[in-house]
């Protein structure tokens, strides 16, 4: 009778083990996804300004979403991207925009930013469509403290 229950407490154990395994890490910061979601406008459009107060290239707009998996809020401070390497559709230096937004617990919030971007690759048409890895840091405060959470995506 006592191998047996060894046995089965060996296995539930093993089992419950695995299971937090599975479950993955606790989160250490808010989660951060960003998307495309304007075009590249073609770039025999993408004159260059007479004003230097003005922007080179095209303006591109993203969708930041963030995700406050936490049980208490945290606030976004700031968002910084960029575009890795000197391939792709477009190249972009990088962006920083300044935030003060809370996040309520266990919430989401999805925030509209644009970015300016040199176009480096065009269709016989001028249209720039190519895919582009755009990486970034958003940075939050808590009543836990300063976090920063690190994303990166293909987009196009």
């Amino acid at each position: 009778m006592m191998k047996t229950m060894t046995k089965t407490t060996t296995l539930f154990l093993l089992v419950v083990a695995t299971g937090c395994a599975a479950a993955g890490p606790a989160r250490t910061s808010p989660g951060v996804t960003i998307s495309q979601v304007s075009r590249v406008e073609p770039l025999r459009l993408a004159t260059l300004p007479l004003d230097p107060s003005v922007p080179h290239g095209v303006p591109v707009d993203y969708e930041i979403k963030v995700t406050n998996p936490f049980d208490h809020p945290v606030s976004l401070t700031s968002v910084e991207i960029e575009t890795m390497g000197s391939s792709g559709a477009y190249s972009m230096k990088r962006v920083r925009h300044a935030f003060s937004l809370t996040i309520n617990p266990r919430s989401s919030a999805v925030l509209p930013i644009r970015a300016w971007v040199q176009p480096l690759q065009d269709t016989d048409t001028g249209d720039v469509n190519g895919p582009v890895t755009v990486r970034g840091t958003a940075s939050f405060t808590s009543d836990a403290g300063v976090m920063k959470t690190g994303f990166a995506a293909r987009v196009q």
